[in-house]
């Protein structure tokens, strides 16, 4: 009996994409590489869909589903469907490949909040004998010390990775590792440009990542979300010196009363500078970056 393919009357159904499932009905083999053999000779290279465009086939793999099949008598009937999408919905191909990293940097700044400044660089005074130091305190009142935000600059990072569908990403190290820093030396480098960027201990945290929609070639998408604050050293606050602080530790500074001896009374200055680990470490290693 030959094989005989015709197109089912219920094919050519179209999406408001533009894209076309043509439907056939394969009679005559048992055998599913025949009937696909068959069909594949009178598939056409493209159809023409209601916009006027020249579809072609997604892909070269039709369905095929198997209605009623005779392995003794060799017959059976096959149903296939093939999907033609237009030039602008047919898929692309996947622009990184699976394993690599792409990096992306925003230093578009912030703002913090200082008590002291950097050097105060005038005074004035509407009384005889000139205004008083308050060693860098601002806006300093008697019961406190307002101090002003300014602008500050912000590393924000983002990796991209492509996980290997065979070796996926550990969702449970990305959990136990957000909202945590550095505990030692860190690289990240783009697998595209060649980019390197190394964090010291202490200066980069992680803020958390995201899971991609697995991708046609099997990848696994995954963005993790860094910040950055630079270590620092040499840092004063009027009379106290020499203070060396991490990134991520927080500096804050006792103030208290102090005879003046040219205002002849108590002005609040900064006496005390403390140095604090507000946020734990994490072994970034588990996050599979590096």
């Amino acid at each position: 009996m030959p094989i005989a393919v015709s197109e089912a009357a219920n094919s050519r159904e179209w999406d408001s994409q533009g894209a076309c499932v043509l439907r056939y009905v394969i009679d005559g083999t048992a055998n599913d590489y025949l009937a696909l053999l068959a069909l594949d000779g009178v598939l056409p290279a493209y159809v023409t869909n209601i916009y006027g465009d020249e579809c072609q086939p997604q892909d070269d793999k039709p369905s095929l589903v198997a209605v009623k099949q005779d392995t003794v008598t060799d017959t059976g009937i096959w149903t296939s469907e093939v999907v033609y999408k237009p030039p602008a919905t047919l898929d692309q191909p996947d622009p990184y490949p699976i394993g690599s990293i792409q990096l992306t940097v925003d230093t578009t700044g912030g703002t913090m909040h200082r008590t002291a400044s950097l050097e105060t660089v005038d005074s004035y005074s509407a009384v005889q004998g000139g205004a008083p130091s308050f060693e860098g305190a601002i806006g300093v009142t008697k019961d406190s010390i307002e101090g002003v935000d300014v602008p500050m600059p912000v590393f924000n990072l983002k990796a991209d990775k492509v996980w290997d569908p065979d070796s996926p990403p550990n969702l449970g190290a990305m959990y136990g590792l957000t909202a945590t820093v550095n505990g030692a030396q860190f690289t990240i480098t783009d697998s595209e440009t060649g980019l390197s960027l190394t964090f010291a201990k202490g200066e980069l945290l992680f803020r958390g990542g995201s899971l991609g929609a697995q991708r046609g070639d099997g990848g696994i998408p995954v963005t993790y979300a860094f910040e950055a604050s630079p270590n620092a050293t040499g840092l004063a606050v009027g009379r106290i010196t020499g203070i060396t602080k991490e990134g991520w530790h927080h500096l804050w500074v006792y103030y208290e009363e102090e005879e003046d001896a040219t205002a002849k009374r108590l002005l609040r200055r900064p006496f005390y500078a403390y140095v604090e680990r507000v946020i734990p470490y994490g072994d970034f290693s588990g996050l599979g970056l590096s």
